[in-house]
C-alpha cells in the first residue's frame, strides 16, 4: 500500500514539473535551447531493417543504427539521415568525398548529407566532418 502512495506522489510531482515547463515555453521566459539542455532530446528511433547493424552514433542526427558502406569497409551509412560514419583509409575516404569544395552554390537541402570520418593517411589520423552533396561528393561544409 506505501509503495503505492509513493507512486502516486511521484506521478503528482512529474505532471507539476510538466505543467511548469508548459507554462514557461508557452510565455516565451525560457528559450528552446536552455529547456532541451534541461531535458535533453533522445536519439530518433530507427526501426532496424535487414543488414543493419550497430555503430557509432552519426553526429547529424545522434542514430546508432546503420548499414555498412558498400564501397569502403569501416565506414556505415545512417538508417535515418543518410550520414556516413565511421574509420577508412583517406585514400578510400576520397573516393566518396572529394577533397574540393562544391562549385555550385545553391545546393537544395535533401542533396546535403552529414560525414563524420577518422581517417588514416600519411600524416597520421585525422578527423574530418562535415556536411558533402551527395550527387556530387564535393565539399559543401566543414567542421
Amino acid at each position: 500500500m506505501s509503495r503505492l502512495r509513493v507512486d502516486i506522489k511521484r506521478l503528482e510531482r512529474l505532471s507539476q514539473e510538466a505543467e511548469a515547463d508548459r507554462a514557461l515555453l508557452g510565455s516565451g521566459a525560457i528559450d528552446l535551447p536552455e529547456f532541451t539542455r534541461r531535458h535533453p532530446i533522445p536519439a530518433p528511433k530507427v526501426r532496424r531493417k535487414k543488414g543493419m547493424t550497430a555503430m557509432e552514433a552519426c553526429g547529424g542526427c545522434s542514430s546508432t543504427v546503420g548499414t555498412p558502406h558498400p564501397k569502403v569497409i569501416g565506414l556505415y551509412t545512417c538508417g535515418h539521415c543518410g550520414g556516413i560514419v565511421g574509420n577508412c583509409y583517406l585514400g578510400d575516404f576520397h573516393g566518396i568525398v572529394k577533397p574540393r569544395w562544391c562549385a555550385e552554390t545553391n545546393v537544395s537541402q535533401d542533396r546535403w548529407r552529414y560525414y563524420d570520418v577518422t581517417t588514416l593517411g600519411s600524416k597520421g589520423r585525422e578527423r574530418q566532418h562535415g556536411f558533402f552533396d551527395k550527387e556530387t561528393g564535393c565539399i559543401l561544409q566543414t567542421g
